[in-house]
């Protein structure tokens, strides 16, 4: 599946420039080894280890999901609405 954004699905380029994209999207420091860290998984599989690696969807839909249920808990805390559960 081709990497198709550079920061989120909203920096998509009108021309496509695929090469770009990769380097400059995947490639981005920070979103690299956030990517390598959090988005690659090692398991057994009977015998053989095998990894398994997000697309470059479920990575974006991801970390805007965190950066969302992060935001909403410090605006709930903030608000004195309750308390975070640990």
């Amino acid at each position: 599946m081709p990497w198709r954004t550079i920061k989120n699905e909203d920096d998509k380029p009108v021309v496509e420039f695929e090469i770009e994209k990769i380097i400059r999207g995947f490639f981005a420091r920070a979103l690299f080894f956030d990517y390598l860290k959090h988005f690659i998984l090692f398991g057994q599989d009977g015998d053989r280890i095998v990894k398994k690696i997000a697309g470059y969807h479920q990575f974006h839909a991801v970390r805007e999901a965190v950066h969302v249920a992060v935001f909403a808990a410090r605006e709930t805390v903030r608000a004195g609405a309750g308390h975070l559960a640990a």
